[in-house]
Order: C-alpha cells, then sequence, then structure tokens
C-alpha cells in the first residue's frame, strides 16, 4: 500500500502543471480639459499615463469621476488643469469589459494665440518714366535743279512713208483683149452647129450605156440559171 501512494506521489510530481496564460489588458482614454486642450491614446498593463499629456498624470480608472473637474483623492496630477469630459474603455485580450465617462464641466474655448500679420511690404512706385522719340521726321532732298535740261527728248520717227514705184510701161500692150461688145445693126454669133452635133455625141453614148447595161444584167440572169 505504501508503494502504491508513493507511487502515485512520484506521478503527481512529475506531470507538468499548465500555466495560466497572462491576460492583456488595454485602456483606451479620452480627456478634454476646459482650457480646451485635451489628451488621448491607449495604455496596456497599466492604469496610469505620465508622458506626452498637458497635465503631469492620469490615473485612467473608472473608480475616478473628476467631480468638479478635480481628480478623486489626488489620483491624478492634473497641474493645475480642471477635467470638463472623459471617456474610458477597456479591454481584455482584445475584447471590451467595461466603460465609463460623462461630461464634467464645459470647456472653454482656446483663444488663438497667432496675431494677425500686418504686411511691411509697401507698394513699390514705377520709376521708369516714358520715352519720348527722338526720330525727327525726313524731309526728302531731292529738290528739281533748274540747270539739268531733261534728256529724254521725243525720238522723231525715221520711217519714211512708201511711194509706189510700180507705174504703167507705155510699150508693154495688154495681152488680154477688151469683150467684144455688141454694136447697133450687128447680130450676136452663136453656135447652133456645134451644139447640135454635142446633143447627138450624147444621147448615142446614153443609149450605147443603157444597151451595155443590159447585157450584163441578161449574162447574169443564164449564169444563175445555169447553176440551177
Amino acid at each position: 500500500m505504501r508503494k502504491f501512494i508513493m507511487m502515485l506521489a512520484m506521478l503527481v510530481l512529475l506531470v507538468p502543471v499548465p500555466a495560466f496564460a497572462k491576460v492583456e489588458k488595454c485602456i483606451d482614454y479620452s480627456f478634454t480639459y476646459t482650457d480646451g486642450h485635451g489628451d488621448s491614446g491607449r495604455v496596456c498593463d497599466s492604469n496610469t499615463v505620465d508622458s506626452g499629456l498637458h497635465v503631469n498624470s492620469l490615473h485612467v480608472s473608472c473608480s475616478d469621476t473628476f467631480a468638479d473637474g478635480y481628480s478623486d483623492g489626488g489620483k491624478s496630477d492634473l497641474d493645475g488643469h480642471r477635467v470638463a469630459s472623459y471617456s474610458i474603455t477597456k479591454y481584455k485580450d482584445g475584447e471590451f469589459h467595461e466603460s465609463c465617462g460623462r461630461v464634467v464641466l464645459t470647456p472653454t474655448p482656446v483663444p488663438p494665440t497667432a496675431t494677425p500679420v500686418t504686411p511691411t511690404a509697401t507698394p513699390v512706385t514705377p520709376t521708369a518714366t516714358p520715352i519720348t522719340p527722338t526720330a525727327t521726321p525726313v524731309t526728302p532732298t531731292n529738290t528739281p535743279d533748274p540747270e539739268v535740261t531733261p534728256t529724254d527728248t521725243p525720238i522723231p520717227p525715221t520711217a519714211t512713208p512708201v511711194t509706189p514705184t510700180s507705174t504703167p510701161d507705155p510699150e508693154v500692150t495688154p495681152t488680154n483683149p477688151p469683150a467684144p461688145t455688141n454694136t447697133p445693126g450687128t447680130p450676136p454669133k452663136t453656135g447652133g452647129g456645134d451644139d447640135v452635133l454635142n446633143d447627138g455625141i450624147f444621147i448615142v453614148g446614153a443609149g450605147a450605156a443603157i444597151l451595155l447595161g443590159g447585157v450584163i444584167v441578161a449574162m447574169r440572169l443564164w449564169e444563175k440559171s445555169r447553176d440551177l
């Protein structure tokens, strides 16, 4: 029995005891003071902020109500400031845990510290004076010289009219005799016999042409009949 109890105790001692994981606690805070300034941020694993503030330190806990703008029991060193409003939100392992906050006093607006800048630059007066033109109009110097006679005189025409040199030659007899004129009492000359002869020749020629044409037509008809 003793051996069994001793063995059980050894087993209990050898079995590792699981360590409990540390819980991360973070707080988001925002404070506004009556003079218009403010502080905000996040702090983890602590509830006191003492750097980067307008005051000396802040106790960011819902246990401080900041009654009348002052810290309860002096937990926060406000360095003469008064809290106008605040809000605190707590988280555990990134999950919301609790929050508190309220408006304590009405903040006074912060007057601007910057003074308006008065322009010191004075307007520049132009010193340039308008330029007066110095060029004077040029008077033409080309005046007529009374002693110079113009050299361009009209040129008289040198061509002389051509006189026809063809004159009638008294020794040349005209080759074309004048046409005969009908004098009274002389009958006009007619060519009666020649006209009759010409008419006869024309008639004979016309008859021969007609006869030759008839012969040609007859020969073509006879050739066609042979072919048939």
